[in-house]
């Protein structure tokens, strides 16, 4: 099905402010549903979301603190490309 994703109930419980909320559903909502990996760019998830490029960069440093997502480099030719996020 298209158009709709899962979260897990538990997410409720980590007390995330709306910001971080809405970053963390917008790249849940992004992930593939196997793999779990997004790579949306930082300018697209303050545009979807309605929030800061900065704020934006805060949320993601909160939820890797959490270990709700992680976050890796990705590069080519030792050039970096975007950020790749996997959503737990």
């Amino acid at each position: 099905m298209k158009n709709f994703f899962m979260v897990e109930r538990s997410v409720f419980d980590l007390k995330l402010s709306p910001h971080c909320f809405m970053v963390y559903m917008f790249l849940k909502s992004s992930s593939n549903r196997d793999s779990k990996e997004c790579w949306p760019s930082l300018n697209t998830i303050a545009r979807k979301t309605g929030v800061s490029r900065s704020t934006v960069e805060k949320a993601i440093g909160i939820l890797k603190s959490q270990n709700l997502i992680t976050v890796k480099n990705r590069t080519k030719d030792n050039h970096k490309i975007s950020n790749m996020y996997t959503v737990k």
